[in-house]
């Protein structure tokens, strides 16, 4: 009995030693959510380059998390809406230039990388020369998809040059 009581005395004691009261250094783990696990997506677009028109932006949960590992699927269309015109459809009469990735392709058009920061992202497109040199209303419009959700596509205004 003695013996049993020793032992867990001295294993109580082992680990109440083995708290610590200075938490000021500890650093919390960064929170982030794969593509694949977000059940919500939300684009915070952060600028655009007036000359090559590369979009910088931000995924995100409807939550705030950050969202990694986004670049295989995507569509990213840019649009040149010419000044007022007649049409009979929801979107006027425009050009525009698709670029699209998906798991089931080999090959992507444009190119959407990871910064160094999760869940910043840039897009860079390639050839926009289907745009067309009319002046008009440059918009473009980002869905990225993951298994369980995707953006809202909305179209957005690009600065001109």
């Amino acid at each position: 009995m003695k013996y049993q009581s020793l032992i867990i005395i001295s294993a109580l004691l082992a680990l109440g030693g083995c708290g610590s009261d200075d938490d000021e250094n500890v650093t919390p783990e960064p929170s982030y959510v794969s593509i694949n696990d977000a059940t919500s997506l939300k684009i915070v677009v952060d600028s655009i380059d007036s000359t090559t028109k590369a979009v910088t932006f931000s995924l995100t949960t409807n939550e705030g998390e950050p969202v990694t590992g986004a670049g295989a699927n995507y569509t990213v269309m840019y649009l040149n809406i010419p000044g007022e015109q007649v049409s009979a459809f929801s979107i006027p009469w425009h050009k525009g230039v698709r670029f699209a990735c998906s798991d089931s392709s080999d090959v992507c058009s444009g190119t959407l990388s990871a910064t160094d920061t999760a869940g910043k992202y840039q897009f860079t497109p390639g050839s926009l020369e289907k745009l067309g040199t009319t002046v008009g209303q440059l918009k473009l419009a980002i869905n990225i998809n993951g298994t369980l959700a995707q953006t809202k596509t909305d179209l957005l205004d690009i600065p001109s040059a």
